[in-house]
């Protein structure tokens, strides 16, 4: 455990500096980003009259990009109205009458409502000592030397520290409900096994904000270590700045809210001593919202574990009997036919199944517990900012969907004039082919001699299961990340599955001095997917790999190798694995390196940079590159005789058919 909770913070302390320097956004792991731009055309060569034109993003010429239903990301108009919203905030304007306003017709209900929480953190962070990275860069340090088997020990010297409550941002994601970090939410992360009197003695003369109560809660502390910290809190009726529960998209409005999502009947009890008690917004959200339509907190894998659901459903029900002794009543009705409906456009609760809901409440009429009540909403008051701002996402909402219905045409266009398949017959012939047949009972070779493109159809429509991590193994070898020659001891003997592979991979290619080890694991299984982590620079940390004796020709379970991310990564990245020696015809199903470049210049309209080095290897053709290689004399003819110039000897056979179908925007 000790190890475990090392990595893990660590490994957080040491990303901070990174996630805030960053000013553009990296590609998941579940899905690389979309292409870069190439370079400018004398790359390719003065022949060729399309290598003049400017480079267009693939996503914007596939006919099977998915056509933006909007004319702005949501990410992006939350932010901006969150900034509208800070002056009505800063006014005296609250919540629960900004909630009232109809700005519907601009952004989504919970869009709205987590723009005003977003605002709310913002002012609220005043309130909290935040501060850059650079002030708790000695953290990760002190904790690989001073945490011993007795975490009371390292405790007390983090209580001691003069940067007790210094924070700073966590970066992407959340840490234990928390957007930020400081040395008293790692207390509190140790807090479990410290006894409540020493507890008590630890934190004498210490105030606590709602968020550092609120991440107490989240890590399921004692209730008398809660009880305690609730009596020494400080601003315990302000908004819970950087607190974020995914487990509900409902932004919670104050310090009970969590308590009452966290079945927290104790909790909830002494905050109402000062004065702090659940949300009442009618039409919104109440308490007892928070306390049913809440999931057991997925980190603690509660599935799992009966005993563990067991208390949770229990703490649950005494959340919920508290919440309706003090009067509160949740959002939802019963329908003619008898069924139940809960929630309402703020509250999803749409996951929920209404046995399990009814079942937590006590004897009595169910109906006599929830309300069917709406929002009545209340006009924008003009010339302010914020109306300005809904006027102009609606027109922004307009033009997205001319933009859309643009898009839609253009794609209809493209497959119409150029003879392609489109998405839906894809998708349709795809699960004729399957006919209801378990995926690992498919032969593929059929699939893949139709033409390879099929076969990435397949693959992305869920016949390439990235399969789970075996967790107790991810556990072990976290514990062993730091240490280049224990993970090699560990790999030579146990052998891992290939979910884990692909997780270790993804590690070992962030921390090249891992490549040893993982090149050395006993009876290796290929990873179920080759996908780099977050923050991988292709050129610069491939090459720093290589140096270190990672095997660049790896595939992954289905017998894909790196060229099918390359290709969606740059140019660049696709040039450095042909220079490096990786053979642009290695993979033996599915698109290889050759189909995947000819469809990327029938897209963008120029040659492809890596085409003269993969064309320079090729042999004898496969029926897919001559098929592609028509299309472009059908469609492209000046790219078609810039490749001739390339190879003069790729001359089509008369019977050569153009393939009527690319590979999917993603592999």
């Amino acid at each position: 455990m000790k190890k475990i909770f090392t990595a893990l913070i660590v490994a957080v302390l040491a990303g901070l500096g990174w996630f805030l320097s960053q000013s553009v956004v990296v590609s998941s792991a579940a899905g690389p980003a979309p292409a870069a731009n190439a370079p400018a055309a004398k790359q390719v060569g003065e022949e060729s009259p399309a290598a003049t034109e400017p480079a267009l993003n693939t996503t914007q010429l596939s006919p099977y990009a998915i056509c933006p239903d909007t004319g702005s990301h949501v990410v992006d108009s939350e932010k901006s109205l969150a900034e509208h919203l800070l002056p009505l905030l800063q006014a005296g304007k609250t919540p629960a009458e900004l909630l009232q306003y109809d700005v519907t017709a601009a952004i989504w209900y919970m869009q709205y409502a987590e723009s005003i929480a977003e605002a709310m953190h913002i002012i609220g962070a005043t309130a909290l000592d935040i501060r850059k990275p650079s002030v708790l860069d000695a953290l990760a340090e002190r904790i690989k030397q001073e945490l011993s088997d007795n975490p009371a020990d390292f405790a007390r010297s983090l209580v001691a520290a003069d940067d007790f409550q210094v924070f700073v941002p966590v970066g992407l994601g959340t840490l234990n409900g928390s957007t930020l970090i400081s040395p008293s939410l790692l207390f509190l992360q140790l807090s479990h096994k410290i006894p409540a009197p020493e507890f008590q003695q630890l934190i004498t003369g210490k105030s606590f904000s709602p968020l550092e109560i609120a991440v107490a809660m989240h890590l399921r502390l004692p209730e008398t270590h809660l009880l305690q910290l609730v009596a020494q809190g400080r601003d315990l009726a302000k908004f819970p700045v950087g607190y974020h529960h995914y487990q509900s998209r409902t932004p919670v409005w104050n310090l009970a809210d969590i308590a009452a999502m966290l079945w927290q009947p104790a909790v909830l009890k002494a905050l109402k001593q000062q004065d702090v008690v659940p949300t009442r917004l009618e039409g919104v959200v109440t308490g007892l919202d928070f306390a049913l339509f809440t999931e057991p907190p997925r980190h603690l894998d509660a599935e799992k574990n009966l005993d563990l659901l067991q208390q949770f459903k229990q703490a649950q029900r005494d959340t919920v009997t508290y919440l309706l002794n003090e009067g509160y009543w949740a959002h939802g009705y019963q329908t003619a036919d008898g069924s139940w409906f809960f929630g309402n456009n703020f509250l999803n609760a749409g996951r929920f199944r209404a046995e399990d809901i009814l079942a937590l409440l006590p004897a009595g009429p169910p109906a006599t517990m929830f309300r069917r009540v709406e929002l009545k909403p209340q006009p924008v008051p003009a010339g302010t900012a914020l109306a300005d701002w809904v006027a102009k996402h609606i027109q922004r909402k307009a033009q997205g969907k001319q933009a859309r219905q643009q898009c839609l045409a253009q794609q209809n266009q493209l497959l119409t004039q150029e003879a392609l398949l489109s998405r839906d017959a894809i998708q349709d012939q795809i699960f004729l082919w399957r006919d209801g047949k378990p995926l690992d009972e498919l032969t593929l070779a059929p699939l893949h001699q139709r033409d390879p493109a099929w076969l990435a159809w397949h693959w992305q429509m869920g016949g390439a299961r990235q399969l789970d991590v075996d967790e107790a193994l991810r556990d072990q070898l976290t514990d062993l990340l730091h240490d280049p020659v224990e993970l090699m001891a560990f790999l030579q003997k146990t052998e891992l599955d290939s979910g884990t592979t692909a997780w270790l991979l993804m590690e070992v290619m962030t921390k090249p001095e891992l490549v040893p080890a993982f090149e050395q694991r006993f009876a290796p299984k290929a990873p179920a997917y080759l996908y780099p982590g977050y923050g991988f620079k292709p050129e610069q940390d491939l090459k720093v790999l290589l140096e270190a004796g990672f095997d660049l020709g790896i595939e992954d379970l289905y017998g894909r190798n790196f060229f099918h991310w390359a290709f969606q990564t740059s140019p660049e990245t696709v040039l450095l694995l042909l220079n490096e020696g990786l053979s642009p015809f290695a993979q033996a199903m599915g698109p290889d390196a050759l189909d995947l470049a000819l469809e990327h210049s029938y897209l963008q309209r120029y040659l492809h940079p890596a085409l003269p080095l993969i064309l320079s290897q090729l042999t004898d053709p496969e029926p897919s590159h001559l098929a592609r290689l028509k299309r472009l004399q059908l469609y492209r003819p000046d790219l078609y005789q810039s490749v001739l110039k390339l190879k003069p000897d790729l001359q089509l056979p008369p019977e050569t058919m153009p393939n009527e179908l690319l590979s999917p925007p993603q592999l």
